[in-house]
């Protein structure tokens, strides 16, 4: 299943971020590699809040640094 929600995951984020798509890789930097600012990074919580039907916590947000991060937390919030 977590492969599932890793898949989900990058589409949304590829999505949000067209310019970047063929860049995004599990490594990626949030805003370093992917250039998301604050806005796209809002953009973004708000698409995996309703993709994934779950509010997502402004300070778990403020701990994301790369893709891996938000995969983490997102394979953790899922399956609890």
């Amino acid at each position: 299943m977590s492969g599932a929600i890793d898949g989900r995951m990058m589409r949304l984020l590829s999505e949000c971020l067209p310019n970047a798509r063929h860049g995004i890789e599990v490594g990626s930097r949030l805003v370093e590699d992917l250039y998301m600012d604050s806005i796209a990074v809002v953009e973004f919580v708000m698409v995996l809040n309703e993709e994934f039907e779950m509010d997502v916590p402004a300070k778990v947000v403020a701990e994301w640094r790369t893709v891996e991060d938000i995969c983490s937390w997102l394979k953790t919030a899922v399956m609890s």
